[in-house]
């Protein structure tokens, strides 16, 4: 999957338009919270 914000606005320049990250999800199994700064 996609694991950082840069790479998916690289990939969306590249075409893709459906993702499936587990960075998100593996992040929070230690009590990490993605939010915006």
């Amino acid at each position: 999957g996609v694991g950082y914000p840069l790479d998916i606005v690289v990939c969306s320049a590249l075409g893709a338009d459906m993702y499936d990250c587990v960075y998100p999800t593996r992040t929070a199994r230690f009590g990490t919270a993605l939010v915006p700064e």
